[in-house]
């Protein structure tokens, strides 16, 4: 079984040799895979890496229309679309593979952020409405940094991402989940960088994304909601 490892990158000259890298090394036991970086016109010198991928394609800017780029470039039975801040673990190629065969459409990981530690993690809850259970096997909401993966012939009956500004990965799990069959992958966990939190501060990241998940939930377009939307690179 064939993954395509799809990574939408803007900017990204400093992480992709490392997120291509740790794939080709998992890739040796856990099986083949085809790299495709779906690049939306990077003004760093990103393109400079571009012998690293299987195949490298410049397409406009916007996460939604790199991906569905990407997904039509592909060759793969199974897709996954792994932005260049996730570091996958070992075992994570093999537990796609088996959550396929188990019968699976498709689905996405559990995940974690480099770095914060058990007093951020409860102030990052407290902040969701108290959720305690983001990362529940019965949670099937998948966000780009879950690292979702789906059956390429599952992604086209769906017709892909839907190409708006901003919240187009959760767009897609709803729409996959209502129509498929699909699973949380609980182990092993997906490793994010906490660039944006970094970046703009947890409590300012935090509230922006519960304001625009809300915002978003009551109707108001992806457009209006990018601009709440700041890109940390």
């Amino acid at each position: 079984m064939l993954i395509s490892i799809i990574i939408p990158t803007l900017n990204e000259k400093k992480r992709l040799p490392r997120c291509i890298g740790r794939v080709r090394e998992l890739s040796v036991s856990e099986g083949p895979i085809q790299i495709i970086v779906a690049d939306g016109r990077s003004q760093d010198g990103t393109e400079a890496h571009s012998h690293l991928a299987d195949k490298f394609i410049h397409v406009d800017r916007g996460r939604s229309i790199q991906c569905n780029a990407g997904a039509k470039a592909a060759d793969g039975e199974v897709l996954l679309f792994l932005h260049a801040t996730i570091a996958l673990p070992m075992g994570a190629l093999s537990a796609i593979r088996e959550t396929i065969v188990s019968g699976y459409a498709g689905g996405g990981f559990n995940n974690r952020f480099a770095g914060i530690d058990n007093k951020t993690i409860r102030l990052r809850r407290i902040l969701t409405l108290g959720s305690p259970n983001s990362n529940h096997k019965n949670n099937l909401r998948f966000y780009g940094d879950n690292g979702i993966f789906v059956r390429k012939d599952a992604f086209e009956s769906l017709n892909g991402f839907r190409e708006i500004e901003i919240m187009e990965d959760y767009d897609f799990s709803k729409r996959m989940r209502q129509r498929f069959p699909v699973r949380r992958i609980l182990e092993p966990t997906l490793v994010v960088s906490p660039r944006r939190q970094l970046r703009s501060g947890l409590l300012k990241t935090r509230l922006q994304w519960i304001t625009i998940h809300t915002l978003y939930n009551f109707g108001v377009s992806p457009k209006r909601l990018k601009r709440l939307y700041a890109d940390p690179r």
